[in-house]
């Protein structure tokens, strides 16, 4: 507990409701008795990025939802391991290609376009 004037009081009311912080910390910070923490920006996540990770998981879930029907079913004999490892091997490829800040870059954005490093195709599958 401290003194202070009503004006004073008000002023730092209004600094805790305006930082949306509680007024016991508006008034430690006041006091020095907190140390001011600074938040990273947040990324802005590219909406084409976005998409296209979700389409790469759709397809993970669509390989995993295969092979557990097909574990159930008692065919896990019938399960071609290479035909699995090749399309995960193309779900690999596309993060990994997803991941790569210039495989998303457009003419739009002042880009260079290179016909040899294409790398916006379907996986093969």
């Amino acid at each position: 507990m401290f003194r202070c004037t009503p004006a004073e009081k008000s002023a730092l009311l209004a600094k805790a409701e305006a930082s949306g912080g509680s007024n016991s910390h508006v008034m430690r910070a006041a006091l020095g008795l907190v140390a001011e923490k600074r938040r990273r920006p947040v990324p802005k996540a590219d909406p084409a990025l976005v998409r296209e990770i979700g389409r790469i998981g759709g397809n993970l879930n669509q390989i995993a939802r295969w092979l557990n029907a097909a574990t159930l079913a008692g065919h896990c004999h019938d399960i071609d391991a290479l035909v699995v490892t090749a399309r995960l091997v193309a779900i690999e490829r596309a993060m990994s290609r997803a991941a790569t800040p210039r495989a998303w870059a457009t003419p739009e954005r002042g880009a260079r376009v290179d016909a040899s490093t294409d790398t916006n195709e379907p996986p093969p599958c």
